[in-house]
């Protein structure tokens, strides 16, 4: 009986079937994306909510675990100040030795941030203080776990962008869309984002060099690509300027207006907090809560506003990196929000922030609101390979208007001769200035004549009480002629004919007549 030989294994090289490095790489992030996901279970949605709005609203590039580490050393050195802790000299000195390698503005800034997630993460607290080493692993667990929500979802918000670049980029995308189209073809159609699109590369063009590309969009275009424009951090892109197209409104002299203001950020922003539905300028049509009512935003902060000026979205790179090039977005986000915080202009960036809690809440008082080199000359050159200092001239053009505000105003020189006409009586220690007036001739006042003693005065001239009728006063005065002696009534019947055919018939007084009044007095 023939013995059966087993047949031979088929070499996997024979039929190509060797699992190349794509097939190796692919299993090895599911199996960690796998052990990612149980991981996550592990930690209370607290602490991993609080990792995203850390992201958002707080940090980008926060890491969690040396935060912790930071903050806790910023509580003890409070806490020896105040007298509440007892620690020996090796302990003070080595927190001391590590608080002084880091600057002021890193201090401060992680104070901030440690104040921040305990408000949004309370539960972390008790594992802080807490003795137990079982507390202790758990709180290394969790921060580790956030600090790898926060860059997930730094990720996550910049590649879902990416599908939407082409309607954002576009000034009127319900009439006509971005040309040349974007398609959405995954990493072969980034490769012609960038400073690969005409467009897209004046947007991500620096500020400086705006002119330069608008005289010539394929030279500055090459330029940006060979690094003989330098993008760097402290020159800002074109795209933060309000303009259509962005940066149109540029001006030389007031660099801050209209910044972080252009549309195209506008959108972006709404994108993330509002929802995607409401970046074109409709409604919300989200069934479910967007990313401010997630985090509890009210209003807008500059965090949020660096958050949104990502570049990365645009740019022509498959992964996100801290470093594109020359260019570095940490320094990049650090410096939009020092800009904004530091500003001396403060009636700027609060005018600005209210701007933006009008656009995404329709209040500038927010959702719950009532009712960072340039020549000796300060001017810059494009084809030069010395970086623009954009940021720095910036900062002083604002603070030059700043300081003009708060001078006092110099008075005026002709302050005392231009005092304006009351309809009030002025004060008598202050007489009004004299009136120069044109000379007039002269006119002779006529003399009257000089009054009669009463006891010269005849019946005929006596006064009468009725000192205000000046016609009786002046018929007396005419009537002051020698007459012929007559007898005393018929004196009185002449002087009643006489004024009866002059005048109307005076009303009757009161009291005796005229002439018994003038015979008491005499």
């Amino acid at each position: 009986m023939d013995r059966i030989q087993p047949r031979p294994k088929k070499s996997s090289k024979k039929r190509g079937h060797r699992p190349d490095k794509g097939d190796r790489k692919a299993k090895k992030s599911k199996i960690s994306k796998e052990g990612y996901e149980s991981d996550l279970d592990q930690v209370p949605e607290e602490f991993l909510a609080a990792a995203r709005a850390m992201a958002r609203c707080v940090d980008l590039f926060c890491n969690v675990e040396k935060l912790l580490r930071v903050g806790l050393l910023l509580q003890q050195e409070q806490a020896a100040e105040n007298g509440e802790l007892e620690e020996s000299e090796a302990e003070r000195e080595s927190r001391k030795k590590r608080l002084a390698s880091l600057s002021t503005n890193t201090l401060n800034r992680y104070k901030h941030n440690y104040q921040q997630l305990l408000q949004l993460a309370p539960g972390l607290r008790s594992l802080i203080t807490s003795n137990d080493r079982a507390k202790s692993k758990e709180l290394a667990q969790a921060a580790q776990k956030m600090t790898a929500v926060i860059s997930g979802t730094r990720s996550d918000n910049a590649t879902r962008l990416k599908v939407q670049i082409g309607h954002y980029a576009a000034p009127e995308p319900l009439k006509e869309g971005l040309k040349p189209t974007i398609y959405n073809g995954g990493s072969l159609s980034r490769a012609y984002m960038g400073i690969n699109h005409p467009v897209l590369a004046s947007f991500l063009c620096p500020i400086s060099a705006l002119a330069d590309f608008n005289r010539d969009p394929a030279l500055a275009r090459k330029w940006m690509e060979t690094g003989r424009i330098r993008m760097t951090s402290i020159d800002f892109p074109v795209f933060l300027w309000a303009g259509y197209p962005p940066g149109s409104k540029y001006n030389e002299d007031t660099m801050n207006e209209g910044l972080f203001q252009g549309y195209f950020l506008e959108r972006i922003m709404c994108h993330i907090f509002t929802g995607p539905s409401t970046a074109l300028g409709d409604d919300s049509r989200a069934t479910r809560s967007c990313n401010a009512s997630l985090h509890d935003m009210t209003t807008v902060e500059a965090e949020h506003i660096a958050y949104a000026c990502a570049r990365f979205a645009i740019s022509n790179k498959n992964k996100w990196a801290e470093a594109d090039g020359e260019f570095n977005n940490r320094a990049f986000y650090y410096n939009i929000i020092d800009f904004i915080c530091e500003c001396e202009d403060r009636d700027w960036a609060e005018g600005l922030l209210k701007w933006w809690n009008k656009t995404l809440f329709k209040n500038e008082n927010g959702h719950e609101g009532g009712a960072t080199i340039s020549d000796d000359n300060g001017n810059a050159s494009c084809s030069s390979l010395a970086p623009v200092n954009g940021l720095a001239k910036m900062r002083a053009q604002m603070a030059a208007r700043a300081n003009a505000a708060r001078r006092p105003a110099a008075p005026e020189p002709n302050a005392i001769r231009t005092l304006p006409q009351s309809s009030v009586t002025p004060d008598p220690e202050l007489p009004p200035l004299p009136i120069i007036r044109s000379p007039r001739p002269l006119q002779k006042a006529p003399i009257s004549p000089k009054s009669p003693a009463p006891s010269e005065l005849t019946l005929d001239e006596a006064p009468s009480d009725d000192d205000k009728d000046s016609e009786d006063v002046g018929t007396v005065k005419k009537g002051k002629k020698k007459v012929p002696k007559t007898s005393g009534k018929t004196k009185r019947r002449m002087i009643e004919e006489s004024d009866g055919e002059d005048k109307e018939p005076a009303k009757p007084t009161k009291g005796r007549p005229r002439a018994k009044r003038v015979s008491r007095r005499k």
